[in-house]
């Protein structure tokens, strides 16, 4: 009968571990401690080679070690493998019809060889070896039974331990990822800022008179390409940080930021033949970093001009509930499918029917981040009139 204290020592050891080579180790080692083998293996399936190999062993020599596989149904292991179920064996394979054809094993004289199978997989299999001259006594059926049993656990500790080592190198490969999609994002934020400074010189040189004297008309038409030159230079500063820069909160008109918003976009609505509406009541404030609260709305707007097709109208209205102020941005398109209403949210997602609309998939991955950083929310519906309804909801304070 086997120790109750030895069993939990044994299993807390081979659960003690997520590293796979470690876990080999621990195995072995408590299969020893609990069923006292001369000599033994853990062999795990290569998926890759096709063949079990020896992950750790127990009085083995470092050739055999080394050199010793086997394929499905080759050997004893590969046989036991490909039966997916434990065995008992006593004296010489030959004896066994199921076995025929495989080598002897020299100075064994009893095996239990037990497979190691998850969720109809098998992962390897454990042999335990007493020899000729060994002091112990044959396994018995009652062995063979801790044996799978102590399989089990062997199992779990193994596909925990591969689990673990799969989200490793995963995490480490969406690092590399992401520190050459960071690289690239810089290249690019440096060159566009390039560009703009290039955009405000020129503009700067319009308004200070240096190539004549302008019209009002003129004079107006070249301030909101100095406004718009800000704005972007404010999103580049986003995309830059990723959003982390810290929020710079002020008490504000919610219809100033949606009017500066509407102007942003206007010559998008006048070019796609749409019209844009601010019904935002003059009373409304709420703080909220105006730079980014601004290039949120724009985004959204942008959107709206680009996808609601001609002869469309889009609408920005606001009221306060509660300790929320919620900006409601509508518009009379096409909609968007309501399995996609989550999706248009993330990094570089587009609508398969929008892909010939130029766009980066990244003003809506923007905005939720901007409005979850003020503590809010952003969503989108459908109504099923038809259009698509953005909700965005801030706190008051």
């Amino acid at each position: 009968m086997l120790d109750a204290r030895l069993w939990i020592d044994a299993l807390l050891k081979v659960h003690s571990s997520l590293q796979v080579r470690l876990a080999g180790k621990n195995i072995m080692e408590s299969a020893k401690e609990l069923l006292s083998p001369d000599s033994g293996s853990l062999m795990l399936y290569d998926r890759k080679k096709r063949c079990l190999y020896v992950a750790a062993a127990l009085n083995l020599p470092d050739d055999v070690v080394k050199k010793a596989t086997a394929r499905m149904g080759e050997r004893v292991a590969g046989r036991v493998a490909a039966f997916r179920s434990p065995r008992l064996l006593v004296g010489s394979v030959e004896r066994y019809p199921e076995f025929e054809g495989v080598e002897g094993r020299g100075k064994i004289r009893v095996s239990i060889c037990v497979p190691l199978v998850s969720d109809a997989t098998v992962l390897g299999v454990l042999n335990l070896n007493r020899h000729n001259n060994s002091s112990h006594t044959n396994y018995t059926e009652e062995d063979l039974h801790a044996a799978a049993l102590f399989a089990a656990h062997a199992t779990l500790a193994l596909k925990n331990a591969w689990l673990a080592d799969t989200l490793l190198k995963q995490n480490r490969m969406l690092k590399e990822v992401d520190a050459a999609r960071a690289g690239v994002i810089s290249e690019l934020v440096h060159d566009m800022r390039g560009a703009l400074g290039a955009i405000r010189s020129y503009a700067d040189n319009l308004v200070a008179g240096v190539f004549g004297d302008l019209t009002p008309q003129q004079e107006e038409k070249v301030g909101k390409i100095l406004e718009q030159v800000e704005r972007l230079g404010r999103l580049l500063d986003e995309v830059g940080t990723s959003g982390r820069r810290e929020l710079r909160r002020e008490l504000t008109s919610v219809n100033r930021v949606v009017q500066r918003a509407v102007e942003a976009t206007e010559y998008l609505f006048d070019k796609n033949n749409i019209a844009v509406e601010n019904r935002v009541p003059g009373g409304l404030e709420a703080y909220m970093d105006v730079g980014r609260m601004e290039q949120v709305l724009v985004n959204v707007l942008s959107n709206a001009a680009k996808y609601s097709g001609s002869g469309a109208t889009v609408t920005v209205d606001a009221r306060k509930e509660q300790d929320f102020v919620e900006i409601v941005v509508s518009d009379t398109g096409p909609g968007i499918p309501r399995d996609k209403l989550e999706k248009i949210f993330e990094e570089h997602y587009r609508l398969d029917e929008h892909a010939d609309i130029p766009g980066s998939g990244l003003g809506l991955a923007i905005a939720k981040r901007t409005i979850e950083a003020h503590g809010g929310r952003i969503w989108a519906e459908s109504p099923p009139d038809g259009g698509s309804v953005f909700h965005i909801r801030i706190p008051v304070r």
